[in-house]
């Protein structure tokens, strides 16, 4: 049911059908905040093609959906799209971030084990002053779906793929309403990813694991081992400009913009 709502939502988008002679880009919300100055960057370099960017995000799933009936030429995905659910579309990875634990800033601990961030998000403690913190209780931030964070820390930290989060936790629709409660809420936890954390540093903060910081090297340390990646989907092979798009966005210009927010460009073959 959710799907189908967000295929009306598309549909009922007030711009126009891409034409020709210009790239329409709208999606997951996970690299809307930087679009904006890649665009910026890309149409100072070819000022004769023509980008428009849906500011509104619309989860993995609108850009998927998006795609499909036409609307967006470049879809932005947090997640790589499954088999039942691709089609025609080509998937390209363009840039992988940390994945971190976030908490909002009245939390005073600065580094969690592994163990006690499966213990924390699966509401085996309830308190964070159990962790060494204040006598404050513990709100687990999560999302309804598309959940990219969550799930490349399932794949990456072992005792975290079993976790299921506890009954109380606030399961919210997209990752900018996970940043607002993080921001706003007192005690509260999430999974997000680097980008978010810098952007929201003055109201929440992104925690170490096992002594391992992902601000040490915003350009994704080789030590710290959670990442997630950031995709585009096209309706088939990219062509004309989408394609100049797309390979603008591998290049050295646009790798100091994603390094500023705590990305990495994605490495293509």
């Amino acid at each position: 049911m959710r799907k189908w709502l967000i295929v009306v939502a598309v549909l009922l988008w007030g711009g126009s059908s891409p034409a020709q002679e210009k790239v329409v880009i709208g999606g997951s919300g996970a690299l809307l905040n930087l679009m904006p100055q890649l665009v910026q960057g890309y149409q100072a370099r070819y000022p004769s093609d023509s980008i428009e960017i849906v500011k509104y995000s619309m989860s993995t799933t609108g850009g998927i959906e998006g795609t499909k009936i036409g609307r967006f030429n470049i879809g932005l995905v947090s997640l790589k799209p499954a088999d039942q659910e691709k089609g025609n579309l080509v998937y390209r990875v363009i840039a992988r971030a940390p994945v971190v634990v976030a908490v909002n800033k009245s939390v005073t601990l600065s580094n969690l084990t592994e163990a006690e961030v499966c213990s924390l998000f699966s509401g085996k403690v309830k308190s964070w002053k159990e962790l060494g913190g204040p006598e404050q209780k513990i709100q687990v931030l999560g999302r309804v779906r598309d959940d990219a964070n969550m799930e490349a820390m399932r794949k990456q930290m072992a005792c975290f793929a079993s976790v299921n989060l506890p009954p109380d936790a606030v399961l919210l629709n997209r990752g900018n309403e996970v940043d607002q409660a993080l921001s706003h809420r007192a005690g509260t936890v999430a999974v997000t990813d680097l980008e978010s954390a810098m952007r929201g540093r003055e109201s929440f903060k992104a925690l170490s694991i096992d002594g391992v910081s992902p601000m040490a090297e915003p350009t994704a340390s080789a030590r710290y081992p959670y990442s997630r990646e950031f995709g585009v989907v096209t309706a088939g092979e990219p062509q004309a400009t989408v394609k100049r798009f797309l390979d603008f966005l591998g290049g050295p210009e646009s790798q100091k913009v994603f390094a500023q927010s705590g990305v990495l460009v994605a490495r293509t073959k």
